[in-house]
């Protein structure tokens, strides 16, 4: 078959990608990390001098932490150098020359647990622990290496029964990331593989996602995931179903207020099912931001449940009524006021009286003569 001719017409600008990068670091990177990399290029020869990671994040559909999980990858690998300022907030990214970058890759005869030992420098650590962790793509040496431990071998067999088809070199590596980068045991790997079938999610993109929550939120056991499951299910369900929201899960910023009633206020479902109700029956309509005025004030006054919830309306009544019966005291007293100063005084003529009496009595004496 004949090669296929490559050529462009177009006017604009080039952007240059040297050999080293596609031979050596390209075809072990993911897709998506790739992308990253090349408009970072394309920015740089374009001669812009800064760049949002939002805008970044807009432009190719994805998070933030996306983002900043694909430029900790090249940092690792050498590619990149991020600077952070005081308060280790990204404050500048430099692309390292591909022909002076060394890149690292574990021989035959590196062990599993080297992968899992601490990073020396306190700084790193710190810095670290303010990103997510970095996806590592592993190479053929380090799956041979993975190969030779009983527990990856068990763990990559057993989520592949569960997923009912062979893994992929992408499955692979996200198993193996969330058993090295997240700290998962593969118990816990196989629970999070099971639950998400069993929900009907086969991709390993969504199960990455699962296992950073997971690994957000402390879940460190079984028990701990099953706990979080069974905990989230139910006020989820309540509060879906409180609010009338059909057709649609809770979006990341309704998931948020929720984890907040339940961590930070420390609410009972009870308690949010009735902070949801009364939102429905004032505003008519789900409303998170409103619900969590009313939690924020029964936390701020110390009601914990529907009982003192109850106390509380009926304090509340009483002080209306009592307020409504002042006013209405108030404009009574008012009232009486204005008619006592709006009555009109009659005037009397003293001396005229007198005159008419005396000549009522003249009148009467000349009658009886």
């Amino acid at each position: 078959m004949a090669g296929v001719i490559l050529g462009s017409d177009s006017e604009r600008g080039n952007t240059a990608v040297s050999n080293m990068f596609i031979d050596e670091y390209m075809a072990d990177a993911n897709g998506e990390y790739v992308k990253i990399y090349l408009y970072l290029l394309r920015c740089m020869n374009s001669g812009e001098e800064s760049i949002l990671i939002s805008r970044m994040a807009d432009k190719f559909d994805h998070t933030e932490k996306d983002i900043r999980r694909a430029l900790r990858y090249w940092e690792k690998v050498k590619l990149l150098r991020l600077e952070f300022d005081d308060e280790d907030q990204l404050t500048g990214i430099y692309l390292v020359d591909t022909t002076k970058a060394k890149k690292t890759k574990k021989g035959k005869g590196d062990s599993v647990s080297l992968r899992r030992e601490s990073k020396s420098e306190e700084g790193k650590q710190e810095k670290d622990a303010k990103l997510p962790p970095t996806k590592t793509y592993y190479t053929k040496d380090d799956l041979e290496n993975f190969g030779r431990d009983e527990t990856v071998q068990e763990m990559l067999y057993a989520a592949e029964r569960m997923c009912g088809r062979p893994l992929s070199q992408t499955d692979s590596d996200t198993i193996l990331f969330m058993y090295e980068e997240l700290g998962f045991s593969a118990d816990l790997i196989e629970f999070l593989v099971e639950y998400s079938v069993d929900n009907g999610h086969k991709s390993m993109r969504y199960m990455e996602k699962v296992a950073i929550s997971w690994k957000e939120a402390g879940i460190v056991t079984v028990k701990d995931a099953k706990e979080h499951i069974q905990t989230r299910s139910q006020i989820y369900n309540k509060v879906i179903k409180c609010f009338g929201i059909t057709g649609r899960g809770l979006g990341e910023s309704e998931l948020a207020f929720l984890n907040k009633w339940k961590k930070e206020y420390k609410f009972k479902d009870e308690m949010i099912e009735e902070a949801c109700r009364r939102t429905m029956t004032a505003v008519q309509k789900p409303s998170f931001p409103y619900a969590d005025t009313i939690l924020a004030n029964w936390k701020e006054n110390k009601i914990t449940n529907k009982k003192e919830v109850a106390e509380a309306d009926e304090a509340h009544k009483k002080e209306v009524a009592a307020a409504a019966e002042s006013k209405v005291a108030a404009r009574k007293k008012i009232s009486t006021v204005n008619k006592f100063n709006n009555f009109e005084q009659r005037t009397y003529n003293y001396e005229q009286i007198e005159k008419q009496f005396e000549e009522q009595l003249l009148n009467s004496a000349r009658r009886k003569a």
